[in-house]
């Protein structure tokens, strides 16, 4: 076993075949045209696809059961996405926390009665 190059680096290695530079010019023009290819010059900063009008991108923590549930149910439908899903349940919360129009309705109807009986 030939143990010529044994504790040498590369470019050691390469000098005494006697192709570092012919190595470094075809390494050099890699990556130039690389650069020409792959330009970031009018590159942005931020997200790639922003979010629709009306929605805004946060990061939150959720315990791991309460994610997994709604994946489950997102699976169990066929399809879809969990995010929405807890959109939908977080409406559904505080549209729940709001007086419900029935009870609204039967108010003023019990209002408008009593007025009118008076």
């Amino acid at each position: 076993m030939n143990k010529k190059h044994l504790g040498s680096d590369f470019d050691d290695f390469l000098k005494e075949d006697k192709i570092l530079k012919r190595t470094n010019k075809v390494a050099a023009k890699r990556v130039a045209d690389y650069i020409k290819k792959y330009h970031f010059s009018k590159g942005k900063r931020g997200a790639i696809v922003r979010a629709p009008q009306g929605k805004t991108r946060i990061t939150i923590r959720l315990d791991d059961d309460v994610l997994e549930w709604f994946r489950n149910q997102v699976e169990e439908s066929g399809g879809g996405n969990y995010q929405t899903l807890i959109n939908n349940a977080l409406r559904d919360f505080f549209h729940q926390q709001e007086e419900p129009t029935e009870i609204i309705l039967r108010r003023v109807v019990r209002e408008e009665l009593q007025s009118a009986s008076q």
